[in-house]
Formats: structure tokens, sequence, C-alpha cells
């Protein structure tokens, strides 16, 4: 009796656990128009949002972290090697089983060259680069088309596995215990 009422607040537990306000979102945008021609490349990105206000749409004011295309967006920090960095986030919302809706810009600086990043979903990812001291500067974007294709996952919580493994363990407990009786009927 006392081994049921431990497994049950374990696994109490577990639940109560599993509600966290943050959640993350594994995004990916693919096929788009670039260089005068239609590309299949896959653009990925990850976001982390709090629904502070309880309403099921996240907006800027709840967004944690954003990255697209291996470029942090928020929080806005310098990445290795540059002077300086900035970040602008003009735009941000996303309601489960929605669009994506967002627009960032950011700039890098260092000793070498300036890059100048913009991302907005809908219309277009692109860069510009050029070197500091002058130069021809190097653009590519990537647009978004009528073919253009949106998929998004939300990433599950650690307390998600703590459960699938607390839920494992009991089928095993109560297997082992099933054959261990068969075998005491038997003999």
């Amino acid at each position: 009796m006392l081994k049921k009422l431990l497994c049950g607040a374990a696994m109490m537990a577990c639940a109560m656990s599993a509600h966290a306000e943050v959640k993350v979102f594994d995004f990916s945008y693919q096929n788009f128009f670039q260089d005068y021609r239609d590309v299949t490349d896959i653009l990925k990105g990850q976001f982390s949002v709090e629904d502070k206000n309880g309403d099921g749409v996240y907006g800027a004011s709840e967004l944690i972290a954003f990255k697209f295309v291996n470029h942090s967006y928020a929080p806005c920090a310098n990445e290795s090697g540059d002077n300086e960095t900035s970040c602008s986030i003009n735009s941000f919302s996303y309601q489960p089983g929605g669009l994506l809706n967002f627009s960032m810009d950011k700039t890098r600086r260092n000793d070498w060259s300036d890059t100048y990043y913009t991302a907005r979903s809908g219309d277009r990812y692109g860069f510009t680069s050029w070197s500091s001291g002058g130069g021809q500067p190097y653009y590519t974007a990537y647009l978004w088309t009528e073919n253009t294709q949106f998929s998004i996952t939300a990433v599950p919580e650690p307390q998600t596995y703590m459960m699938l493994g607390a839920g494992l363990l009991a089928l095993f407990g109560a297997a082992r215990r099933r054959s261990a009786s068969t075998a005491k009927l038997e003999s």
C-alpha cells in the first residue's frame, strides 16, 4: 500500500511541475526566391516566450529569446569578434496554430566588416555586408513566395521526459509484479 502511495505522489509531483510558463518553439521556412531563381533552402529558428497576460497570444513584450538563421536577435549580444552589435525587434506575435509574425533587424560591426541583417516573416530574410575600409557591399536575400512553407513545433519541456520515464517505470514495475505473481501461481 505504501509503495502505491509513494508512486502516486511521485507521478503527481511530476505532473504539477510540468506546468512551466516559458514555452520554446522551433520553426522553419522552406522554398524561396533568391538571386533570380527558386531555391529549396530551409531557414530555421527558435524562440522562447512567456504568456504573461494569459491571453494565449504571444507578443513582443512576452518574447524572451529569438534566434533565426544562427543569429540571435533577442537577447541582443555581441557575437565572437564583434566590437558592436545592435538589434531591433520591430514586431512579434504568435498564436499557437496560427502564423508566426516578426520583423527584426540586426547590425554587427567588427574590425574588418559591418553587416546588416533583416528578417521579416512573409517578406524576406537578407543581409548586406561591406568591409570597414569601404569597397563593394555584398547583398543576398531570401524572398518569400506563394510556395514558401512554414512549420513550427513546440520543444518538449524536461518535465515531459520525467513524466514519460515515471510512466515507463510504473509499467515495467507492474509487468514484473504480474510475472512474479504468475510464477507463484504456477508453482
